[in-house]
């Protein structure tokens, strides 16, 4: 239990009929402001306005009052408010000694609320309420200490705040998604799926390998997409390792792909692990190995990110960064044509960064290809996607050769999460994966994976906060 401050006693001193407390101004604004403020590394002080025998301290850790000193009947000067005697006493307070509470004071019921519309769902910090704006409300952080005059006619200090969207009362699914299993089990855009036995599409569902021919499963036309109608996004993966909590929480999932599944030769063991890593990184590994016959493994994942929240509208005015600088061309049923082009001078241009919607009206329906990505680095950079609304920023990183980038073209009047409805362009995929149909274009990397050989594909995401 900390200790309580020792309460201040100054000599008594004589007071007269004529004896006035003098006014003391104190000025908390709150700025309520789109992007995201830091408050990193700001120094935390105390600071003292005074006026004849009428003193208050204040911290900026909080915007706290945490001291008044007034005189009673006899003179005394006593301390009339409970606090402690130092800033870490108050760091580990739990009572809100002298704090100004927000974005929203006292509680609220289940941690959410609706608003035109749209449901948010809150921090909650007492049991399933939200108590003075959660775990890291107004009273748990450092604010900035705008104007200060500690003398004088008329002492005060004014603290200020910024109070990004996304904090603490506003914490965002950033990806689109159902409520329920069924929902999935129906689902034909691959919300959030991992894609095989090779994602992308195969042109013509078939391909040679080894002077066989293969003859695949087609589900989209005569082509195969995202690994045919029983593609690993339609099967039950076994839950090999799951640690909840921790330093580094992480679930591995496997799935045993037999020998003529779908069409594709050989049976294959694969696995994917989803970790936490500090701070705000999350890793996908997936690993795959041919157990007797060469076969195609091209493994990837399909989230539809909305940085600015799932049920923020479109990502439009996003802005988005890849690093590459070709991509590979696609005939009339987006098979790739073989040939790898450079993106200068076209719409496919996001070597520097540029919002989304900037020039997708030149592009049919919007974006759905693949970029040769640029770096010969094992983990090599992707993409960074920024929301200016929310503050976040995503950046990519994998040791895949390319990425699909894809504007949710096809995802019309979709029911998803909360029963909010998407529409296209409501969000974004950057899919990390080998270039699509490499099987038939040998000037491709290639996706084959033979007997004694493991395949590895590590995908990096972090995530930040951007003033």
């Amino acid at each position: 239990m900390s200790r309580l401050k020792r309460l201040a006693v100054s000599k008594p001193q004589e007071l007269t009929m004529s004896s006035k407390i003098s006014p003391l101004l104190i000025c908390f604004f709150i700025l309520h402001l789109s992007a995201a403020a830091s408050v990193r590394g700001r120094k935390i002080g105390i600071y003292e306005i005074k006026k004849g025998d009428f003193s208050v301290k204040i911290t900026n850790y909080g915007a706290r009052i945490i001291s008044v000193l007034l005189p009673d009947k006899h003179g005394k000067i006593g301390d009339v408010v409970l606090g402690y005697d130092t800033i870490e006493e108050y760091k580990n307070d739990t009572s809100y000694f002298g704090a100004t509470l927000g974005r929203v004071a006292n509680r609220i019921g289940g941690a959410q609320f609706t608003l035109n519309g749209i449901h948010y769902k809150l921090v909650p910090n007492e049991g399933k309420n939200m108590l003075h704006g959660g775990p890291k409300g107004f009273s748990k952080v450092v604010w900035k200490v705008s104007k200060y005059v500690k003398d004088g006619p008329w002492p005060y200090i004014t603290l200020t705040y910024y109070s990004a969207d996304g904090e603490e009362g506003k914490i965002g699914d950033v990806v689109l998604g159902y409520d329920t299993i069924k929902e999935y089990k129906n689902d034909t855009s691959y919300f959030g799926a991992a894609l095989g036995r090779v994602a992308n599409r195969i042109g013509g569902a078939q391909f040679t390998l080894n002077g066989t021919h293969y003859k695949l499963v087609a589900n989209e036309g005569v082509n195969m997409l995202h690994g045919g109608l029983k593609g690993f996004s339609k099967v039950v993966w076994k839950v090999s390792k799951y640690v909840r909590h921790g330093p580094s929480p992480y679930i591995t999932l496997t799935y045993y792909s037999a020998d003529g599944e779908e069409g594709f030769p050989g049976d294959v063991l694969v696995s994917v692990t989803y970790a936490l890593k500090d701070p705000y990184k999350l890793s996908v590994v997936f690993k795959a190995r041919a157990l007797n016959k060469a076969t195609p493994i091209n493994l990837s994942h399909h989230p539809y990110w909305n940085i600015g929240g799932h049920n923020s509208g479109d990502v439009l005015s996003q802005v988005l960064q890849i690093y590459a600088s070709h991509i590979t061309p696609l005939d009339k049923q987006h098979i790739p044509t073989g040939e790898i082009s450079p993106v200068k001078n076209t719409p496919y241009d996001f070597l520097k960064p540029r919002k989304v919607g900037s020039r997708i009206d030149k592009i049919q329906n919007g974006y759905d290809i693949n970029y040769a990505l640029d770096s010969s680095r094992k983990m090599k950079p992707v993409a960074i996607v920024f929301d200016k609304k929310s503050g976040r920023v995503m950046d990519i990183k994998a040791t895949a050769p390319g990425v699909q980038f894809y504007t949710a073209n096809f995802v019309i009047n979709t029911k998803g999460k909360g029963g909010y409805v998407y529409q296209p362009h409501s969000a974004l995929c950057l899919e990390t994966q080998g270039f699509p149909d490499a099987v038939n274009h040998p000037n491709f990397p290639s996706t084959i994976v033979t007997p004694g050989k493991t395949y590895l594909h590590s995908v990096l995401y972090t995530f930040s906060i951007k003033k």
